[in-house]
């Protein structure tokens, strides 16, 4: 049975997200932080994410995403498209 867990660090987020989407499962934290525990995760999703981190903070927030990750899971990550 497939689940789907998103974090969010507004408490406004969540509740709305629990209102409007059926199914899934939605905690407060942040990438950073997160509120699992280890290695539960077949995959890892961190859409438009890794911008929002304080500087120095993606190295943890990478980290954080390794340690709920199964072994031999997957992590995906997505960054808006910059033009220099």
């Amino acid at each position: 049975m497939k689940k789907v867990y998103a974090v969010d660090v507004r408490s406004e987020a969540i509740r709305k997200a629990n209102k409007e989407v059926l199914g899934a499962h939605f905690a407060m934290g942040s990438a950073i932080d997160l509120p699992f525990k280890n290695e539960i995760f077949d995959k890892v999703i961190l859409f438009e994410v890794i911008e929002h981190i304080p500087i120095k903070g993606e190295r943890t927030a990478l980290s954080e995403a390794n340690r709920i990750l199964k072994p031999g899971g997957f992590l995906v990550i997505s960054v808006p498209k910059t033009v220099f």
